[in-house]
């Protein structure tokens, strides 16, 4: 049996910046959002197309465009003011682009351009405030 080489996700990280920074790619030129519990890496799924004819003797579905699907980030929430990648998230503008980058501590690194749909704050009992932000991602790209 081969050796288990998988990954702790402890080190994972996502930035975010108001503007598109000089240096893409590079954590220092934006804002960490602390206290992330997760998030998740990649393009998304495509949206299916519905292909199917009258010839078809099952169905036949296409790619379609990627993106249109919410992402969503969860995380623990900060003191107002402490985290201001969180507070970015929180203010921001839902007709406004912000920039994003996403390092994994497997060498994976992607910047994509989105949208803040929502962000939420929800108390518990005998729980810490937590918060999850939908973003609507497009320009995923992988940094090499």
């Amino acid at each position: 049996m081969a050796e288990n080489a998988a990954i702790s996700a402890q080190d994972s990280a996502l930035y975010v910046s108001l503007t598109l920074p000089a240096t893409p790619g590079v954590p220092g030129s934006y804002t960490e959002v602390d206290g992330l519990t997760g998030f998740p890496f990649g393009r998304g799924q495509a949206n299916t197309i519905d292909a199917t004819n009258l010839r078809s003797k099952q169905m036949e579905n296409i790619a379609g465009l990627a993106g249109g699907q919410t992402v969503q980030i969860t995380g623990h929430r900060w003191p107002e003011g402490e985290s201001a990648g969180q507070d970015i998230l929180r203010d921001a503008d839902p007709q406004e682009d912000l920039y994003f980058l996403m390092v994994l501590p497997s060498g994976d690194t992607a910047t994509f351009v989105g949208k803040v749909a929502a962000f939420n704050i929800a108390p518990g009992v005998n729980q810490v405030l937590t918060f999850t932000a939908d973003l609507l991602p497009r320009d995923f790209t992988v940094v090499v």
